[in-house]
């Protein structure tokens, strides 16, 4: 039999409705076939109402996480963020049930509690209220405040934290309609107590209740610790409670068969047929919502024959439709549907106003321009969309005029890419004219800064007058960006060229050899990062090699220079320059280099840790686990893949591969074997890694890891047994290598739950008793009985930023009393208001890090991964295809990648990865005028440059200021702030460098 929501069915989600499916309806319809809404068919469609909120920081993981659900059931479904409560409210009445989305109330929690009358009024009607993801106050105190004994209090459930996925609830009630199906998932928490009006409906393994269901008036309300990941609520689930619910509140002696008539826009109309016994002076209303207008009510005639016909019009967006059969003030049966049309006019609208935004600058063209007539053909094409939109809007729905709907809203986007590809061109080529530049070159090339995000369909700021100035030491690297504006048609054959740097007054130049050229490419996010804009989804970032002529199409195509300033050069001004040729044309872009007389040491000042798992580089690249990395991975091509980032100072550590299920197979390139004796070790091939990176400048060298699952079930007394030897080994070898000081080993990360607080305390226990002179590095301890149990600690925030946090203030004194080092981490988290290394956070964000890094007095950095996401396959000559992930949002877009795989085993860098270098080298700045200002005072001179150095180390308040908040700093945005304090410390280097 034909479900009904196949006859009568919303479009949630946007979801066109398929030509096919309505040529079976209109069979239908003119058959008239009833289909039963009750005892054998499937129940009319109730209206739903979901909430959700922005956690995390605006990021919305769950938004969306129900969509698919409703538009499956076919059920009509408003939206809306948790801060326009009061939209749903306003309507509450015509709602059949309310199920939000987890952590719906989370954050900018609102009181939900204000509206009970409203919510009591809903469940006596008859509305169902699942009160999902009951697991926090502002999500569980409303639900206990809608009648007596519905008291509630969650507590996390320790089988669903640890097995969750893999365990499934425990159903009390399997009769119950309500009852959650029985392979949903166990939540994370679980009811610890709740009052006698509740049902349990289904529990934890351990008998904690996590579903529960009370009866108030005709409705019900559900209060459960579930959600979408626990694969809580299903379609099935729904539609079982809905056919219960509606028998209970609809005639059972009527039923009814709806045609929806045509999609699209225009005058539409519903056949509707009631079958049954209808009672006398029973009324047919149709209640109609238009996009963005009330409710409209309308009494349609109803036959004798239980027939009627109910007109309404479609618009642009989002139309709401209600059919009820009214006996005086009962309501006997009813329906919902919307019908959702793309808004063609309103876009078009949109469209028509940003062309004529681009008019002031168009007119500083002359009349033949490219772009004036571009301008003019663009106009032509909106307005003939609105035209034709406004018409079919006028008719009545058909196929015909649903088809040429979309081709519409197709076309829109085309047009839309146009305009903004005129308006950026446009002005661009209008502050050229504005410039006194009468005839607009095919293109032009902007200077801009590395610190600016410069976005392929934006005019980018910035003059495309004069030289590019740079300031660096000796051994620094330093970056410059232009954007490659076409002002005629798009580019192709591209070529760019750097000219050699050649020192004024003679005495050296620096060459090619020490350039990199590139392009910038651009990376699809699917959403936004934690407290990041909600738009563009393709943010600049990757950096392709310039390896011959390219294209430039768009508004801009930024290219970009890395300059790594020998060792060896002299101090002084240099000058240069980079040509860009198109078209015909040829620009010359000035550069100026100031040479510092002063070097950067080649050890890091900072500990430093950022992973490179060559076990992921296997899989990327040929397949499998990663477990046989060392067989398809040589050495010499993870090293050259590593270089990429040890140029640019950061601590990069080679990782094996942790996840694997042998003892050793995290260390890199370690040979281990297992003989009557017992466990032998060769590091060759990992000296070879170690002394690669400590020839790089590293002074951390990482010597471990030990995953939680080794210290659990059968897997633990073979690991034990084999930790205890290669302790002992590495402790030895690194002893004799003359490396033991600068080695951390790396306990089970981020110990929270009980089984890694246990296997953190064994793993102590084991390396006290034979490798008590190798460092361990614990992160984020929390549990006291972790305190003291490494030399390390490296909490995932900064503590001192938070001095009214006492538990914080209270790890963070007896750490320092315990003497360890004193390093952080960033991950998905801090967000902001700290900075990240997401991709779409300001870039300046990568570098402000390790000013904080210093503010604080951390001496060491921890950063979980280099180039944990995307896919070589993904990677084509102009960058990465949509389909390259950089991770979810809702964990940070980028976070744990920060460089791009490029073809046969090559790892491209990215602007985050620059900004980072820059913010590691700001760090030596401030640790060498430490240096140099501690040696000074050590030796009684220059007390007045030394009070100045300590001035300047206590952090520029352009760069960080100290405030009253938590965290209590906020930092600059502005890159010109930065290169201030940063010619301040350089001008104190020098100046104490220079006095006896």
């Amino acid at each position: 039999m034909l479900r009904y929501p196949d006859l009568i069915r919303s479009v949630v989600g946007r979801t066109a409705l398929r030509r096919r499916w309505w040529s079976h309806v209109w069979t239908l319809l003119l058959l008239l076939a009833p289909v039963p809404l009750l005892a054998a068919g499937t129940p009319a469609a109730p209206r739903v109402a979901t909430l959700y909120s922005s956690w995390p920081n605006g990021a919305t993981q769950y938004r969306a996480s129900l969509d698919e659900l409703f538009q499956k059931l076919g059920w009509p479904c408003l939206r809306v963020e948790n801060t326009d409560l009061a939209q749903v409210m306003a309507d509450l009445d015509r709602f059949d049930l309310f199920c939000p989305v987890a952590v719906y109330n989370y954050e900018h929690p609102q009181p939900l509690e204000q509206y009970r009358e409203q919510w009591l009024r809903f469940l006596n009607r008859g509305g169902v209220l699942i009160g999902l993801d009951a697991n926090y106050g502002q999500q569980i105190d409303w639900l206990t405040q809608l009648g007596e004994g519905l008291a509630l209090a969650a507590q996390k459930c320790d089988i669903g934290e640890r097995e969750g996925p893999q365990r499934q609830v425990t159903v009390a009630a399997p009769d119950d309609p309500f009852a959650p199906p029985a392979d949903t998932a166990v939540p994370w928490s679980h009811f610890a107590s709740h009052g006698p009006a509740w049902q349990v409906l289904a529990t934890c393994p351990d008998g904690h209740a996590v579903c529960l269901k009370a009866e108030i008036g005709k409705g019900v309300l559900i209060a459960t610790t579930l959600y979408s990941e626990c694969r809580y609520p299903t379609a099935d689930y729904l539609q079982r409670l809905w056919a219960v619910q509606q028998a209970k509140l609809m005639d059972r002696r009527l039923t009814a068969t709806v045609g929806l008539g045509p999609p699209g826009p225009g005058r539409k109309m519903l056949a509707v047929r009631l079958q049954g016994e209808v009672p006398d002076g029973a009324t047919l209303v149709r209640e109609t919502r238009p996009p963005g207008g009330p409710w409209e009510t309308t009494t349609v005639p109803l036959r004798p024959d239980g027939a009627a016909t109910a007109v309404y019009r479609a618009g642009a967006g989002h139309t709401d439709v209600r059919l009820i059969l009214r006996a005086g003030e009962q309501a006997l049966w009813w329906t919902s549907l919307t019908v959702e049309n793309a808004e063609v006019p309103q876009q078009a609208a949109g469209l028509a106003a940003r062309l004529r935004r681009c008019t002031p600058d168009l007119k500083t063209l002359a009349a033949g321009h490219p772009l004036r007539q571009s301008y003019s053909g663009l106009q032509a094409r909106v307005a003939a969309i609105q035209a034709e939109a406004a018409r079919l809007l006028a008719a009545d729905a058909s196929e015909r005029h649903h088809t040429r709907w979309n081709q519409l809203a197709a076309a829109l986007a085309p047009l839309e890419q146009g305009i903004t590809q005129l308006a950026g061109r446009a002005a661009v080529a209008a502050r050229l004219a504005r410039g006194g530049s009468a005839t607009p070159p095919p293109f032009v090339v902007i200077r801009s800064h590395p610190l600016v995000k410069l976005h392929r369909d934006q005019a980018p700021a910035g003059s495309w007058r004069g030289s590019v100035r740079l300031t660096a030491a000796r051994g620094e690297g330093e970056s410059l960006q232009l954007g490659i504006v076409p002002l005629d048609r798009d580019l192709s054959g591209v070529r760019v060229r750097v000219e050699p740097l050649r020192r004024k007054g003679g005495g050296g130049s620096i060459g090619p050899d020490a350039c990199e050229l590139y392009r910038v490419g651009y990376v699809h996010v699917a959403g936004p990062s934690a407290g990041a804009p909600p738009t563009p989804s393709w943010w600049p970032d990757p950096l392709l090699p310039v390896d011959g002529p390219f294209a430039a199409r768009g508004v801009c195509q930024p290219v970009w220079l890395d300059l790594f300033v020998p060792r060896s050069a002299r101090a002084g001004r240099y000058t240069g320059g980079i040509l860009v040729e198109a078209a015909g044309h040829r620009e010359r872009v000035p550069v100026e280099l100031e040479v510092l007389d002063f070097t950067l040491p080649v050890e890091h000042s900072l500990r430093q840790l950022f992973v490179f798992r060559a076990s992921l580089v296997s899989q990327k690249y040929f397949g499998g686990d990663g477990d046989d990395y060392v067989k398809k991975v040589p050495v010499e091509r993870i090293l050259r893949m590593a270089d990429v980032i040890l140029k640019r100072r950061l601590g990069v550590h080679v990782w094996g591969n942790e996840s694997a299920g042998h003892p050793s197979a995290v260390m890199p390139y370690l040979r281990e074997e297992k003989t009557p004796q017992g466990w032998r070790f060769d590091f060759t091939e990992t000296d070879r890694v170690l002394t690669h990176l400590r020839a790089a400048g590293m002074r951390t060298l990482y010597c471990g890891f030990s995953p939680v699952w080794k210290f659990a079930g059968e897997r633990e007394q073979p690991y034990l047994e084999f930790l205890e030897a290669y302790l002992q080994a590495v402790q030895a070898h690194l002893e004799e290598k003359g490396w033991l000081e600068e080695a951390v080993y790396y306990m089970p990360d981020e110990p929270w739950q009980e089984e890694s607080v246990v296997s953190c305390i064994r793993l102590a226990e084991l390396a006290d008793r034979v490798a008590p002179r190798l460092k361990r590095l614990m992160t984020a301890p929390r549990d006291p009985r972790l305190q003291g149990l490494s030399q390390v600690w490296v909490p995932g925030n900064l503590p001192e930023a938070h001095p009214e946090d006492q538990e914080q203030q209270e790890r963070l004194r007896f750490w320092q009393r315990h003497g360890a080092e004193m390093w952080w981490y960033i991950c998905c988290g801090p967000t902001h208001p700290y900075p990240n290394f997401f991709v779409d956070y300001p870039t300046i964000d990568s570098r402000m890090v390790f000013w904080l890094t210093w503010k604080y007095q951390k001496t060491g950095f921890l950063y979980w991964g280099v180039a944990y996401h995307g896919d070589p396959k993904e990677m084509t000559p102009d960058g990465p295809t949509e389909r390259y992930s950089v991770g979810p949002p809702h964990m940070g877009n980028g976070d744990g990648t920060l460089c791009y795989y490029g073809p046969d085993l090559t790892l491209y860098p990215s602007i985050r990865l620059n900004a980072i270098r820059d913010g590691i080298e700001d760090y030596e700045y401030l640790a060498l005028l430490k240096r140099l200002a501690d040696k000074a005072e050590a030796a009684g001179r220059s007390p007045a440059l030394v009070a100045r150095a300590r001035r300047l180390l206590a952090v520029d308040p352009r760069v960080l200021k100290t405030t009253s908040a938590s965290p209590n700093f906020t930092y600059t945005l502005d890159p010109q702030a930065v290169l201030a304090a940063r010619r301040d410390l350089a001008a104190a280097i020098l100046a104490l460098s220079a006095t006896p």
